[in-house]
């Protein structure tokens, strides 16, 4: 055990509150300092975490964290920084429903919690969900729509995502005919934003509610279209791929992008240029093997795959916590490569949020501009963004998401175990 981790004279019960930690990553100061799956973030500041508070914890020296370990033994965390590669996740709690409530939901959980499958969930929120989506006591009224069967049912809104939850909540449920209300409601809405683009989870949601609608109904077929929908847009979602087997028969097709393990597939030449002129550029090309020839043998490049976006929703979570991540383990990352091919640029706040964090913690980030796409030809996907870390000789050590810190930790294991 860590000397950061002092134990304290107290135990708690095993239900007795706290945000779960269900893994611990290889290779993290999390795992260094002898933090455990299966314990539990009891307080920050003495205070029930929040995720504004976590956030605060994750970038300030010395956080005031109390843990709680396996067999409810208490730990105060006394290190100079937060413990990342402690995968931390809140409970659905009476806080959690408020928040769904009052139209502001943790949609990240949210999203996790259907990549466990956890279906059951959604079934118990509907009522939460639509008391969000249904606006400030009155709204409906005012609209006139208060008493209608229909608005109680599916509240009109423009809000796409939180009615796909609704949609899957109601399938969950066995309402089917409301389940596909909700699904329409939630394409009506897109519509009316004109939101050509959205995230492969909305899409992956949308078809398992389909599919749920159409296994329950007998349309066996139908139901392993829509499934196959979900699996092309979340082609590494187990979830998805353990009910593609249960209802075709056969495991997916394994996804063919570009493998750990592997060369990275183009060794590109690209311009330092952001075509909306927010972070910094000096305009001269940049090739990747000048790159990897710079990085000592325990560095990484972390490569960030946009094709069609500027920025967009998970990237910019990517880029926050690489950002937090950069202080745990300063150096270690050589630089990160943010390949753009438009100026389409989504959700300007969260941007300018995460590349804020980029500036502050000193994160090394490099636009560049691929205006044929040539790299995410390469790769050969249609998904943005996609990831990769790479050594310096430039095979890839990992392609899992950061927003967790699985990517980063994942590429460190590697680097770690090599002979």
């Amino acid at each position: 055990m860590s000397d950061a981790l002092v134990p304290l004279n107290e135990t708690v019960s095993h239900g007795a509150g706290g945000w779960a930690i269900p893994a611990v990553f290889p290779a993290s100061p999390a795992e260094a300092a002898g933090i455990t799956p299966d314990w539990r973030l009891l307080a920050i500041a003495g205070t029930t975490p929040t995720q504004a508070s976590l956030f605060e914890a994750r970038t300030c020296s010395h956080p005031d964290l109390t843990f709680a370990d396996e067999g409810g033994r208490v730990w105060e965390w006394r290190g100079r920084a937060f413990p990342f590669g402690a995968y931390i996740v809140p409970p659905v709690d009476a806080a959690f429903r408020r928040d769904v409530r009052a139209a502001r939901p943790d949609r990240q959980l949210l999203v996790e919690r259907f990549g466990e499958g956890d279906l059951g969930l959604f079934a118990d929120l509907v009522d939460d969900v639509r008391r969000g989506l249904s606006g400030p006591q009155g709204f409906l009224e005012m609209l006139g729509l208060g008493k209608t069967k229909g608005a109680e049912i599916v509240p009109p809104s423009d809000d796409y995502e939180m009615l796909g939850f609704l949609g899957l909540g109601y399938a969950a449920s066995r309402r089917f005919s409301d389940a596909v209300a909700a699904c329409t409601a939630a394409t009506e809405a897109r519509q009316r934003l004109a939101q050509a683009s959205y995230s492969g989870n909305t899409h992956a949601i949308h078809h398992v509610t389909l599919m749920m609608v159409a296994e329950a109904q007998g349309r066996r077929a139908d139901a392993v279209d829509h499934i196959s929908a979900a699996l092309a847009s979340k082609p590494e979602h187990p979830f998805l791929q353990s009910t593609y087997k249960r209802l075709k028969g056969e495991a997916p097709q394994p996804y063919e992008r570009v493998p750990a393990g592997a060369r990275f597939p183009v060794d590109y030449v690209l311009p330092n240029h952001d075509p909306i002129g927010e972070w910094p550029t000096h305009g001269r090309t940049l090739a990747l093997r000048s790159t990897l020839a710079a990085m000592e043998p325990d560095q990484i490049l972390v490569v960030l795959v946009l094709g069609g976006y500027r920025s967009n929703y998970y990237a910019n979570l990517d880029i926050e916590r690489l950002s937090l991540l950069h202080q745990a383990c300063a150096g270690r990352m050589a630089d990160v490569h943010v390949i753009v091919s438009s100026d389409y640029a989504l959700d300007a706040n969260h941007r300018h949020h995460a590349e804020g964090l980029a500036r502050r913690f000193g994160l090394p980030m490099t636009l560049l501009w691929d205006e044929e796409e040539t790299v995410m030809q390469a790769v050969g996907t249609h998904m943005s963004p996609v990831r990769f870390c790479l050594d310096h000789t430039g095979r890839v050590l990992s392609t899992a998401p950061f927003e967790e810190e699985r990517g980063l930790w994942d590429a460190v294991q590697t680097l770690a175990t090599r002979p």
